[in-house]
């Protein structure tokens, strides 16, 4: 189930968005009714988890930004169910190694986007059988989570996956002020007033 062919892998990047960086793309069977299963990809970027058509031209049916993710549980071997605020996926991969694997990489985007919070706080539920399974990945997210986040605690990163988690713009203005100057004046708070030259200011700030 884990071969994908060079055209679909093409299709999902063209459906996905060529500045999206996919860092891990598998082909899993969603369950939709009773025994009945589709066959789907599972796409993951760094910020956002993605279901699409299994073949090509390939369609995004379904994503989910990972701060959306509501709890996450495998508790048959090759069985994977995402929680999010629109539903779960219950999705069916070719190996348990697969299912960790896919755990594994959204606990370490979650790791980056909140390095001072364990992935699995953030992930509010975690159920994995055997519980040697949470256990391993647990090791593998702290080893992970003492790696160099970048300027200003990763706040670029974060800044980028809450705006897209809420559907506001990034403003580039925003991240080279904290990751520049911040970062020079080593200034480890920040002040919303030293953005209120920026356009779309409210209303009610301008009297």
């Amino acid at each position: 189930m884990t071969d994908i062919s060079h055209e679909l892998l093409e299709s999902v990047r063209e459906a996905v968005g060529r500045k999206v960086k996919l860092t891990l793309r598998r082909k899993v069977q969603l369950e939709v009714k009773g025994d009945k299963v589709e066959n789907k990809v599972l796409a993951l970027a760094s910020h956002r988890a993605y279901l699409l058509t299994a073949r090509v031209p390939s369609k995004v049916e379904h994503s989910f930004s990972y701060l959306d993710v509501q709890g996450i549980s495998s508790n048959k071997p090759t069985q994977l169910v995402l929680e999010h605020e629109r539903g779960p996926w219950s999705l069916r991969l070719s190996s348990v190694e697969e299912v960790d694997e896919v755990i594994a990489h959204i606990g370490c985007c979650l790791h980056r986007i909140c390095p001072t919070g364990s992935p699995v706080k953030v992930m509010r539920k975690l159920s994995l059988k055997p519980p040697e399974r949470t256990t391993a990945l647990q090791t593998m997210w702290d080893d992970h989570g003492s790696t160099d986040v970048g300027p200003c605690g990763g706040f670029s990163h974060q800044y980028w996956c809450v705006c897209d988690h809420l559907g506001l713009p990034y403003r580039e203005e925003v991240q080279w002020d904290v990751d520049t100057i911040y970062l020079t004046q080593d200034t480890r708070e920040l002040n919303l007033q030293d953005f209120i030259h920026l356009e779309n200011r409210y209303e009610h700030n301008t009297v």
